[in-house]
């Protein structure tokens, strides 16, 4: 779906934007208010399907405050998330892999959001402990804009998708 895709142009972006290694992202689903339309994209669009103004902010997390987030999107599944995978059984959490790696209680972990949720509005409370917290003073959407403007530049095509990041085990 689309916000996978928009999530990982947030990881991808901040990252390249960013001093130090970003660890995932994470997004509101309901940050997106309609649809892109398919065939060219224009700014309009990208004002209509993300009208907000949400600043990125990128936090250090405790590896338990992490946990708890991922718990959280588990059992509520509006929240979309790069760089990492969520097995869920029985609407509990699993497994969790950050960066291709077995989540690690003792790590330290740097995440990239948007201010709203870094805030803990829409029911991410967890971003409330961060041990740190950096308003970058850039925004979500023109980052999501430039990733696109890159794929455009390399004559590739925006296609949302669903991968393994999220799964439901029986």
């Amino acid at each position: 779906a689309l916000n996978f895709w928009m999530v990982d142009a947030l990881f991808l972006q901040k990252s390249e934007h960013c001093d130090e290694p970003i660890d995932m992202a994470v997004i509101n689903n309901h940050a997106f208010r309609k649809a892109l339309p398919e065939g060219p994209i224009t700014m309009a669009d990208m004002y209509e399907c993300i009208p907000f103004e949400n600043e990125v902010v990128v936090l250090k997390m405790k590896a338990s405050d992490v946990m708890n987030l991922m718990k959280t999107i588990a059992r509520r599944g509006t929240e979309s998330f790069a760089n990492a995978s969520i097995e869920v059984k029985d609407g509990r959490l699993d497994k969790l892999t950050i960066n291709g790696k077995a989540w690690d209680k003792d790590r330290v972990y740097t995440i990239v959001t948007i201010d709203y949720l870094a805030q803990g509005s829409g029911g991410m409370t967890a971003f409330r402990r961060a041990l740190d917290t950096c308003y970058t003073k850039l925004f979500f959407r023109p980052l999501v804009c430039r990733e696109m403007e890159i794929l455009s530049l390399e004559g590739k095509l925006i296609r949302p998708y669903v991968d393994e990041r999220f799964k439901i085990l029986p």
